[in-house]
């Protein structure tokens, strides 16, 4: 019996149907990187930015996600690979081009710039267009203006594509 496959599964889509040990690492030949976290959170929505820590919790968990809050203690960030409802773990993309991330667009973002966490936001904002900061973890691939995100009912909606430069950061 011959069977025709029509489309392949995304890296993502194979990635989340795995639960590892947290700290798993996932390395692709074009440079995408992945890893697998807990989360206490709740309320994840794919394309949202976390922080991530290396520092076990009470119960061991390392690493773990969390969103992003103003410290001058550097963290590393990923983007969900997926909803979560419940706390547990989670993969996160952190290097590598993503084509699900929020950017929020209430600030004209052009391909190119650079793009930073937020406190107590789990979209991607514009950090600067031309040097980037000690807040820099990707850069825009495509535009977000406000046109685009007066029309849609969430800013940020997970479509947006960026390159994950998997570094520390701060969060002003």
């Amino acid at each position: 019996m011959n069977r025709k496959i029509t489309t392949l599964p995304s890296i993502v889509d194979s990635l989340i149907r795995e639960t590892p040990a947290y700290g798993t690492v996932a390395e692709y030949a074009d440079g995408s990187k992945f890893i697998y976290a807990y989360t206490a959170l709740t309320d994840v929505e794919k394309g949202d930015t976390l922080a991530y820590t290396t520092t076990p919790n009470a119960s061991g968990y390392n690493p773990q996600a969390a969103a992003a809050a103003t410290s001058a203690i550097y963290h590393k960030y990923g983007v969900a690979c997926q909803d979560k409802t419940a706390a547990g773990g989670l993969w996160l993309q952190i290097a590598g081009r993503c084509t699900f991330a929020k950017v929020d667009g209430t600030t004209d973002v052009a391909a190119g710039n650079f793009l930073k966490p937020a406190n107590a936001s789990r979209l991607l904002v514009i950090d600067h267009n031309a040097t980037a900061t000690a807040s820099m973890v990707a850069v825009a691939e495509e535009a977000e203006t406000k046109e685009a995100a007066a029309q849609t009912p969430i800013t940020g909606s997970a479509d947006h594509t960026i390159f994950l430069v998997d570094r520390w950061a701060t969060v002003a």
